[in-house]
């Protein structure tokens, strides 16, 4: 029980010390004067003032309260190398038992993990928000199990602590470990060109400008190999040979005994894009479907379009003066002969055969296509007649042959066919109910994959690869109905975009594609197949070597995803049947520089008074409660300090001068000092 005294002024302190003010003026007065009883008068005044200060004596019954101690765990991805992630387990075990049996202190865990931007562990940031949740008078320490490894270490930096921070290090802390960085490399780049790739190799042990052997690989397959000096960057010529992503790695011998091989391997994904792709349009027969094909065309800013109409043959005479006509010549020798190779997708739109260009020019396209180019024929009725392309050496080119001449002028919606439901070029075309046309060319398919059909089941659109080249073939010109919105119209320019693209060889519109990518930590797998497989497997292996299998989840027909946590940098291989790709996992400094480290939050233990124990070398310290601000570390302990801070359980407390005793006293010095007086 602790007894202290208190004062409750039954009026203002302002007012008591105003009358208290007038007390003694009337005291020297009297005092001057010599006036008889002035004494008691006096004695009076000072119990009146007393009695307005209202003094009591109060006794407090305390309760003390236990110090709050924090441990906070590091359980990083770099925890796990070595035997750092044993070394933690067995301290926080240590430390719980010898304080187990202490009633006077309290320990708050705190585990702390990866930062969730895949950006490392912050340790410091974690500590002071579990100081921001304690009372700081009772802070008895804090106990930091970790490998030292933190991206913030200074976030306590300009915030003062009331006691003392110790680091427990997992790990060795002097242990080698050779690297390699990729300290450089864009993004996106101009496919069949060359981008800047910067890389470093680091090895703190070895000697100075030391030559090591990397090995480059592009899209796991083997590139070449290079001597690289020690700390010094590098800058090769990558080429890129394609457009969508293209993953680099390169990689350093691995040191028999060093930390981790994760960081020996390094690889980026650089983005390959096409330049503005040069296309080929060929109008023959004018119709309302020709404004079609040339708005779609040059819209898209990622195509540069040459556009010729047909308008007559070169055997029409016409009678206007050469200076007065706008037209040229079809510039057939030009085109078909000098500039074929420039060309990535030629499109002959209704186009009828007539004696413009020589036979060896339509051979010339069939070479074009079976050697990487592509070719679109948009059919119309002359397809079937006199004229037809089919006729020419293009015949041995196209998926398909007209029937018999046979046009049928009926109105039907087209449709998506069974495989067409998969095929990434119909896509829009699934759970929609597209407005009609009313002509169709028959035709019989005799290779490729027919994606759209008409009425009874015939080919619509057919799409065929021919060599390293590929074809497509749309037997009927009224595509234009849609564009104009007739009987509600359809997805006409989504459509055609993609066809467009998918001839030339956009790699997000390949019919069997299996593609990964690294977000947010997570592996994330689709597979888009025209096999109808229920549910496909998938093999990942990760930059570790360990191997998972797990089965594809069904989005829609023909397309399934599957995710796979991929904590790991490096880089990881995903197969699935005859497809495979790699993703690069995500830039973890824990494995960075894995290496066990005192020196970036030595600072912070120092400015507390702390201790930084090496648990590899020193073992595990005992614990020592201290006062405040006495030594909170020594050989073979670290210490708590002890607050000594109590709570109030209960009070009780006493006037000094009752109302009853206070009248009698008052009476008894006036009647005195009244008797005195009268003397």
């Amino acid at each position: 029980m602790i007894g202290e005294w208190i004062f409750e002024p039954l009026i203002p302190w302002s007012w008591w010390g105003g009358f208290a003010v007038i007390a003694l003026v009337l005291l020297v007065w009297m005092l001057i004067r010599r006036a008889r009883g002035s004494a008691w008068r006096a004695l009076v005044l000072l119990l009146l003032l007393l009695a307005l200060a209202g003094p009591r004596a109060q006794w407090q019954e305390r309760e003390p309260l236990p110090d709050i101690a924090l441990m906070l765990i590091d359980q990083s991805a770099s925890q796990e190398l070595e035997n750092r992630r044993q070394q933690t387990e067995e301290a926080v075990a240590r430390l719980r038992q010898t304080t187990g049996g202490l009633t006077d202190l309290e320990w708050r865990e705190v585990r702390v993990g990866d930062d969730a931007n895949g950006d490392g562990t912050r340790v410091a940031v974690a500590l002071r928000r579990a100081m921001a949740d304690l009372p700081p008078d009772r802070f008895a320490g804090a106990v930091l199990v970790t490998d030292g490894q933190d991206r913030d270490p200074s976030a306590l930096a300009d915030q003062p602590l009331p006691g003392p921070v110790h680091l427990l290090l997992t790990g060795r802390p002097h242990a080698r470990d050779r690297r390699i960085e990729i300290t450089a490399a864009p993004a996106f780049g101009m496919v069949d060109k060359t981008v800047p790739l910067t890389l470093r190799v680091l090895d703190p042990g070895a000697p100075p400008n030391s030559r090591l052997s990397v090995t480059l690989r592009l899209d796991g397959q083997p590139w070449q190999t290079i001597a690289v000096r020690t700390g010094r960057e590098q800058t090769l010529d990558l080429p890129l040979s394609h457009a969508g992503p293209l993953v680099v790695e390169a990689e350093v011998p691995t040191l028999e005994g060093e930390v981790s091989a994760l960081n020996n391997r390094a690889a980026r994904v650089v983005t390959g894009v096409r330049d503005r792709l040069q296309v080929l349009l060929v109008s023959g027969r004018p119709h309302p479907g020709q404004r079609v094909w040339r708005n779609l065309l040059k819209s898209d800013p990622g195509v540069d379009l040459v556009h010729f109409t047909i308008l007559r043959p070169a055997s029409r005479i016409d009678p206007t003066p050469l200076r007065e006509l706008a037209l040229i010549s079809f510039p057939t020798q030009e085109l078909f002969e000098e500039r074929l190779d420039d060309f990535d997708l030629v499109i002959f739109d209704r186009y009828v055969v007539r004696h413009l260009m020589a036979p060896e020019y339509y051979r010339n396209l069939v070479d074009y296509v079976e050697t990487g180019g592509a070719f679109l024929l948009a059919a119309g009725p002359e397809f079937a007649g006199e004229g037809s392309p089919a006729a020419t050496d293009l015949g041995d080119l196209l998926p398909a042959l007209p029937e018999t001449g046979r046009v049928l002028e009926q109105p039907y919606r087209p449709r998506a066919s069974k495989i067409g439901l998969r095929h990434p070029v119909t896509e829009p075309l699934r759970g929609s109910e597209p407005g009609r046309w009313h002509r169709i060319i028959a035709g019989a398919a005799r290779r490729g994959e027919v994606v759209m059909e008409g009425p009874d089941d015939l080919p619509l659109l057919i799409l065929d690869r021919q060599g390293d080249g590929r074809v497509a073939l749309m037997l009927s010109d009224q595509v234009w109905l849609w564009a104009r919105g007739h009987d509600g119209g359809g997805p006409h320019g989504e459509l055609l975009r993609r066809l467009i693209h998918w001839l030339m060889k956009e790699p997000d519109l390949e019919e069997e594609r299996l593609t990964a990518r690294m977000i947010e930590g997570e592996l994330r797998m689709r597979l888009r197949t025209l096999e109808e497989a229920t549910k496909p497997q998938v093999r990942v292996i990760a930059p570790d070597g360990s191997e998972q299998r797990l089965a594809f989840e069904t989005v829609n027909p023909g397309r399934f995803e599957a995710r796979l946590a991929a904590p790991l940098p490096g880089t990881y291989q995903v197969t699935s049947g005859s497809l495979s790709t790699l993703a690069v996992g995500p830039e973890t400094p824990e494995f960075g520089e894995p290496r066990a480290t005192a020196e970036k939050l030595a600072p912070l233990v120092e400015r507390t008074g702390g201790a930084v124990v090496v648990l590899n070398e020193e073992g595990i310290p005992a614990i020592q409660r201290r006062r405040v601000g006495g030594a909170q570390k020594g050989r073979g302990w670290i210490g708590l300090q002890r607050n000594g801070v109590t709570k109030v359980t209960g009070a009780r407390d006493l006037p000094l001068l009752p109302g009853l005793l206070f009248a009698l006293v008052m009476i008894g010095g006036l009647g005195v000092a009244w008797w005195r007086e009268g003397r």
